[in-house]
């Protein structure tokens, strides 16, 4: 009899739990791993430099590892050595005349160093992707435009472009979506391959069946992915708890929790939520996932999320009290750990030997402050 009543104890338990995972998966394995700031340094920078960037990218030539941004007041790339930690050069990209991108302006409009000859800009507004090397003459051009509601390129921190074998990858821009609306399906376009040599194009990549069971607004269906060591594609859905991961031709490898508890079903919007106000409620008291990435040195992945805000926060106009733990995951997608994020800006990250490289925004304009970050076992 106290076996059974035993039993039933634990039997009610399983019962509970599995009905709570409905709404949120419960952690079990302990965390092994967190980050651990082990340095921090400066570099100085000019005064038609803004240290408010949004585009930027870590790259290496011949041994000598930069930080690039785009400056957005001069419409610059600027190259600064980060052994010598000052400004090694700049490369312009001209507005006007023979060699002209555009205005390069906004969140979806980026560049890509692939090397110094070969400098990929798109310009969203325009539909184009150019190449200029670092003496900003433009040596390429091709066309992505599409017709319609169809999805285009773009290039952005949370969806960088990858080349392999003459092919450029990108994440689009969604189209065709209903954002205020249930989506009962999704296209199968939301990633573009684009042939460098013959300016063909490909799509691939969709949404989860996840996103078929509710509204979910803009926000909410922003995706972000990064590339691994195998050239697998792993993207990151703000509202699903796991990581997908595809091959290059779109099939769907495999999907990996990548969860916090902090996070917890996000729920869909409702129709008398559908206002200016109403929608900045809603997504402050969800929470959702962010921007994946892939640190090549460490082999593991850091996943940017959002807890939701408490409806006294809100009420009170606190929209920013929230939660940001940085989930890390092993190689093979085993979560080891959190990082507690104080930072409610843009994460900018970067990796090499020396650690996880953090840029943050400091009180003097003209500094660009960064700290470094080990894994560090519990």
């Amino acid at each position: 009899m106290k076996y059974t009543y035993w039993y039933l104890i634990l039997f009610v338990i399983t019962f509970y739990a599995c009905d709570d995972n409905k709404q949120t998966i419960i952690e079990t394995t302990p965390s092994t791993h967190t980050l651990k700031k082990v340095g921090e340094y400066e570099i100085e920078i000019d005064s038609v430099t803004a240290n408010n960037f949004i585009h930027y990218q870590h790259y290496v030539d011949n041994g000598t590892e930069y930080f690039t941004f785009l400056n957005r007041v001069t419409q610059e790339i600027n190259f600064y050595d980060l052994e010598k930690k000052s400004l090694s050069f700049k490369v312009p990209l001209p507005l006007q005349g023979p060699n002209a991108v555009g205005n390069i302006e906004g969140f979806n409009s980026g560049y890509h160093i692939h090397n110094l000859d070969s400098i990929f800009v798109v310009n969203r507004n325009a539909r184009r992707l150019l190449v200029l090397n670092s003496k900003s003459v433009k040596i390429g051009e091709i066309d992505f435009s599409r017709y319609g509601y169809q999805p285009t390129p773009v290039l952005a921190p949370f969806a960088p472009m990858s080349i392999i074998d003459d092919q450029a990858y990108f994440l689009n821009i969604q189209g065709n979506i209903d954002y205020m609306g249930r989506n009962i399906s999704y296209g199968s376009d939301y990633a573009s391959v684009i042939d460098l040599k013959t300016s063909g194009k490909e799509y691939f990549l969709s949404y989860p069946e996840s996103y078929t069971k509710g509204t979910w607004g803009l926000d909410l269906h922003r995706l972000s992915w990064a590339i691994n060591d195998d050239n697998h594609f792993v993207v990151s859905y703000p509202i699903d708890e796991h990581l997908y991961e595809y091959d290059l031709y779109g099939n769907l490898i495999n999907t990996h929790r990548a969860q916090t508890n902090k996070v917890k079903k996000v729920k869909s919007i409702k129709k008398k939520q559908m206002t200016l106000r109403g929608s900045q409620e809603y997504y402050a008291s969800q929470g959702k996932y962010g921007q994946v990435f892939y640190d090549t040195v460490r082999n593991i992945y850091l996943r940017d999320s959002f807890s939701p805000v408490s409806k006294s926060d809100i009420q009170a106009g606190l929209i920013n009290e929230y939660e940001r733990p940085l989930i890390i995951l092993d190689k093979s997608f085993k979560k080891i750990g959190e990082f507690n994020e104080p930072s409610k800006n843009q994460l900018v990250l970067f990796f090499n030997e020396d650690g996880i490289h953090k840029c943050i925004q400091g009180a003097n304009e003209d500094l660009l402050k960064f700290e470094i970050y080990a894994l560090s076992t519990i």
